[in-house]
């Protein structure tokens, strides 16, 4: 009886020793203006890719703009470090122009989180689920030659012995 109380405390313990954290960012205005990073929610993201044109869709409410048709991005990814913990879930609202012929998908730690998704012209919220830590990716690809969008990210993830949670204070989230 008293190894099983031990146990039952241990784990009690290692459990109340994890914290849930949510990470999120809405885009509200333009935030990329260029390659390079950008400081959203507490939380540094890098954009890189080949395309020339940065926007923000007021219109149809699709979010930060990444390139265009004469300036699209063939290739896009935006990254982070700065989530330090187990990713379990990603939420992410995305979409492309009209016509868009793209694909996305997300790593976590190099290795894929959920399956690679086409993109539509609908701004979408896709929900994928895993277990990872390390640098977070989520990498666009597309042969048409189309603005793509992100309007939000959504991270949930856990901490052990309840560090800083970046993207709760100010800004948009």
């Amino acid at each position: 009886m008293k190894k099983f109380l031990l146990s039952l405390l241990c784990c009690m313990f290692a459990v109340l020793g994890m914290y849930a954290e949510t990470y999120s960012y809405t885009f509200e205005a333009k935030q990329f203006s260029a390659n390079g990073t950008v400081e959203l929610n507490g939380v540094n993201w890098t954009l890189d890719g080949d395309g020339g044109y940065w926007g923000f869709d007021n219109q149809y409410g699709k979010g930060q703009q990444f390139g265009s048709s004469k300036l699209p991005y063939k290739t896009l990814t935006l990254s982070t470090s700065d989530i330090v913990g187990t990713i379990s879930q990603i939420e992410i609202n995305t979409a492309g122009a009209s016509s868009v012929a793209a694909t996305f998908a997300v790593t976590v730690g190099g290795a894929n989180f959920g399956d690679e998704i086409k993109l539509t012209s609908a701004a979408t919220t896709y929900t994928l689920e895993g277990s990872a830590s390390g640098e977070l990716v989520l990498s666009y690809a597309q042969t048409s030659s189309k603005a793509l969008y992100i309007k939000s990210i959504k991270v949930v993830y856990t901490t052990e012995g309840g560090g800083e949670e970046p993207g709760t204070g100010g800004g948009a989230s």
